[in-house]
């Protein structure tokens, strides 16, 4: 009457039957030796271990081996966080004033040069060329041939 019910079972499900109920132990064996060859496909009995006894060390290591796999990577995840995320002080520049640095004067007056106002008048500012195309499309707009 309860076979049915055993059959489709977890492991999880037959282990809390087998602890309320210690008389099903020996039906239940060859349910923990498929799950033993399901499971852990290269595991070997030792002498005198049921399959049950074997699932549970089985489970019970590979617990173990994934708990120690989880705290190494929480703990080199750890120490990259560490090493790349600190706040690194920066060399700070005082602010330039612009104005000082397009002027020369005092450079003018260390050298004894003349001011370079008498000199401005003599650049010329450079137009931007007008394309070819752009100039005959304005020609035609204002209405000059």
């Amino acid at each position: 009457m309860v076979k049915p019910i055993l059959t489709v079972a977890t492991p999880e499900q037959l282990h809390a039957i087998i602890d309320n109920n210690p008389d099903y132990a020996d039906d239940v064996e060859p349910l923990w030796q498929h799950f033993c060859a399901l499971h852990f496909k290269d595991a070997k009995r030792e002498e005198y271990e049921t399959y049950y006894e074997l699932y549970l060390r089985k489970h019970t290591e590979n617990e173990a081996r994934l708990q120690r796999i989880t705290e190494l990577a929480k703990r080199k995840k750890a120490e990259t966080i560490d090493t790349a995320r600190h706040t690194k002080p920066l060399n700070i520049r005082e602010p330039i004033n612009r104005h000082s640095i397009n002027s020369n004067k005092v450079t003018r007056q260390v050298l004894n040069l003349p001011s370079s106002k008498s000199h401005r008048g003599q650049t010329k500012v450079k137009k931007p060329a007008i394309p070819p195309l752009l100039k005959k499309a304005l020609k035609v707009y204002n209405g000059k041939n």
